[in-house]
């Protein structure tokens, strides 16, 4: 891959795309949306307090000079997105999202605290709209529910051969219906019903 290429620009290799746009999806995917091999189950939330070139007690703060590099790997920063959740960084100090690396040079004095959240923005919603089967799903925020739909009732009593093939149907969409519901409801944390 050529110098300053996405360090996992890699992974999409074989899709017969040029490096620029190599670069640019894997951006996409891995700094922007989060996506990593082998994601933590629990959001890590890390807090880092400064006290750059600072008179004072600095207290519990990790105490540096202005013009002092820092170059910190965010625990868990190169298993999924790292995104700053309060506070912010010292000027001079910014975050690679490529690499889940505080990198950079102190340049103002002063006290800094910031917390950094380490998990994938995003997920995938399967459903997505309507509930029908063929409904194309899309990525949504990670603290967002997912889309469960309505799921109908059913008669129990019928006999599926004696049913029209309008009530068929019927059938075999609600069926999928809750099928995808009970699977949604086990994704978010629930207890699927029937189990």
């Amino acid at each position: 891959m050529p110098e300053g290429v996405h360090p996992l620009a890699w992974t999409l290799l074989g899709f017969g795309l040029d490096s620029d746009v190599l670069d640019s999806l894997a951006r996409h995917l891995f700094d922007n949306l989060g996506c990593r091999f082998n994601p933590p189950e629990e959001p890590e939330i890390t807090r880092f307090d400064w006290a750059v070139s600072y008179p004072l007690d600095p207290g519990e703060r990790i105490v540096a000079a202005v013009g002092d590099d820092v170059d910190v790997l965010v625990p868990g920063g190169d298993r999924a997105a790292v995104s700053i959740t309060s506070g912010a960084l010292p000027p001079g100090i910014r975050l690679e999202k490529s690499t889940g690396r505080l990198v950079g040079a102190f340049t103002d004095p002063g006290l800094y605290s910031v917390t950094v959240t380490v998990f994938p923005t995003v997920k995938w919603d399967p459903m997505g709209g309507p509930g029908g089967p063929d409904s194309a799903g899309k990525w949504i925020p990670v603290e967002t529910p997912r889309f469960v739909p309505e799921v109908e009732p059913v008669p129990d009593t019928a006999r599926l051969d004696e049913l029209s093939d309008d009530e068929l149907e019927a059938v075999i969409v609600a069926a999928r219906r809750a099928q995808a519901a009970k699977t949604i409801r086990a994704a978010e944390g629930g207890v699927p019903d029937g189990n």
